[in-house]
């Protein structure tokens, strides 16, 4: 464990764990119900989201638009490609991350910043289960919602704010010089 300055440590606050972001993941598919800003609010989006997209999953099995191998090459290299994109962005967005965390002067900030982050990958993620429910639609099939909401569902898990991962990123802003504790300024926020 890696030791920071004024005798904090990375893992110097309480995590709330997963159980209440579940019960609370589905405020976040409705829009008028209260939202927060802490570690727990920011799971049940992560949560909300990829539970939205498991159930679309099912709904759209009953998509069966007739498709040819023309549509079938253009469209599915469409949400191929923005995979690629999405993991490209999100490699850059994460090394900015880091950055932004370590020249945060608060831990009010410091929380800012790492939702900014969060939901700006979350918004690069969400594309190809929604490129893929496009072009299910358009001339594809639920095969095509299926392949999109795969990724979308492993990118979203990907960044997903574990204790282990603001473990992580708290040691690599801490190596930059920072000593404030990511963990608690994401539990207080």
């Amino acid at each position: 464990m890696h030791r920071m300055h004024d005798d904090h440590r990375a893992d110097d606050y309480v995590d709330p764990g997963w159980k209440l972001a579940l019960k609370r993941s589905m405020r976040f598919l409705v829009p008028w119900l209260p939202k927060g800003r802490s570690l727990v609010d920011l799971r049940a989006a992560l949560l909300g989201l990829v539970i939205f997209f498991a159930v679309l999953a099912d709904a759209v099995r009953w998509i069966g638009i007739p498709r040819t191998f023309e549509s079938v090459q253009f469209l599915d290299i469409l949400v191929a490609g923005w995979s690629v994109i999405a993991v490209s962005e999100t490699v850059w967005v994460g090394r900015k991350l880091i950055s932004s965390l370590a020249d945060a002067e608060s831990e009010e900030k410091l929380a800012a910043v790492y939702r900014t982050y969060f939901f700006i990958r979350i918004g690069i993620w969400d594309l190809p289960a929604l490129l893929g429910l496009a072009v299910a639609f358009i001339g594809g099939g639920a095969v095509d919602y299926w392949i999109g909401a795969a990724v979308t569902i492993a990118g979203l898990l990907s960044f997903a704010p574990t204790k282990r991962r603001i473990t992580s990123l708290q040691a690599r802003i801490s190596q930059r010089g920072s000593h404030l504790s990511l963990g608690r300024a994401l539990v207080a926020a």
